[in-house]
């Protein structure tokens, strides 16, 4: 399992006893509008953990819980590692996160990506309608590579994360 500590926030693997947290992250009506279906089992969330823990020690995937001053607040994933790119999504919060919080666990969670596979772009997608996650992510001027009707595909080289990565620790870090 994976643990990270950076900008006083720490990312730590997900496990089975984050499941009830996922589901209830995933399942609550405001926060998961903008998200493929979860199922409210937690016996299901349990065995898609244990998967997603096989695919962590081939270092295919990466699920981070968020944690900040003792507390859990949120998720973040890399996946679909291949080539010279991996994913980045499953970036969700609850509505009491500390402001700044969710901001710097992207980041540190793209820097760990970054860092350890040595590529040069990452990707993502972006509900449409979820207008406030979109305004982040264009922040970056990341690449728009395509779009259907729900989504927007981004593409973003380490370059121009990181010069604007430096200007939200900046106004984030506590």
């Amino acid at each position: 399992m994976e643990r990270i500590e950076r900008y006083g926030i720490v990312l730590r693997g997900v496990t089975e006893e984050d499941a009830a947290f996922i589901v209830k992250l995933r399942t609550d009506e405001s926060l998961g509008r903008f998200l493929s279906h979860t199922s409210p089992d937690i016996e299901k969330q349990k065995e898609w953990i244990r998967g997603y823990e096989m695919r962590e020690a081939e270092d295919r995937e990466f699920y981070f819980i968020c944690e900040y001053q003792g507390k859990v607040y949120g998720t973040t994933r890399i996946y679909n590692i291949e080539d010279d790119c991996f994913e980045v999504g499953s970036w969700l919060f609850t509505p009491h996160t500390p402001s700044g919080v969710s901001v710097l666990a992207d980041i540190i969670a793209r820097e760990f990506a970054f860092d350890k596979f040595g590529f040069d772009k990452c990707r993502f997608e972006v509900r449409k309608q979820n207008l406030s996650v979109v305004k982040y992510h264009k922040g970056y001027q990341p690449t728009i590579i395509g779009e259907d009707e729900l989504n927007y595909y981004f593409t973003l080289t380490k370059t121009k994360f990181d010069i604007h990565k430096t200007k939200l620790i900046k106004i984030f870090q506590k």
